[in-house]
């Protein structure tokens, strides 16, 4: 995207195909009549620390966290983003902490599942961004909002 604002976006055009498996699977892009709204439970998966005090980076199992959906003043209220930086983002996490994403997880999928065709599929709506600590009370966390992206995503694909 470009480089004045605060995107945090990027598409990589991969030359080989990439096998699918049970850790690699092909994520719907949101319509851009999706409605996120606070309340939606979403889910998050990463490689990253487990808690702030571990010392090892890379897990050795995937772990996914389910989270909800939050107004974005939400976030601003919690100090974790300005108004300035709020378009574009989604805010998510829980409100009394105990759970969230946490360092290595950054660049990671936020995303729901939704009926399509008869068929339970994933919408990734989010990308790790920005957060404070890991899963404190109070303190939300900020997500890329993929569907305010979809026509720049589209262009490229």
């Amino acid at each position: 995207y470009n480089q004045i604002g605060n995107n945090d976006i990027g598409i990589i055009k991969l030359v080989e195909e990439v096998s699918l498996d049970n850790y690699v699977q092909i994520a719907c892009l949101p319509s851009e009549s999706l409605s996120l709204f606070s309340g939606i439970e979403a889910s998050t998966a990463g490689w990253g620390y487990q808690n702030e005090s571990t010392n090892v980076l890379i897990s050795f199992s995937l772990h996914n966290v389910k989270l909800s959906i939050y107004d974005i003043n939400d976030c601003i209220d919690a100090n974790v983003t300005s108004f300035m930086e709020s378009y574009g983002k989604i805010c998510a996490g829980e409100i009394n902490g105990g759970k969230g994403t946490c360092t290595g997880d950054e660049g990671g999928p936020l995303f729901i599942e939704q009926l399509i065709d008869g068929e339970i599929r994933y919408v990734l709506v989010g990308i790790i961004s920005k957060r404070i600590g890991c899963g404190r009370a109070n303190m939300l966390e900020i997500f890329t909002n993929v569907q305010y992206y979809i026509s720049w995503i589209n262009f490229y694909l």
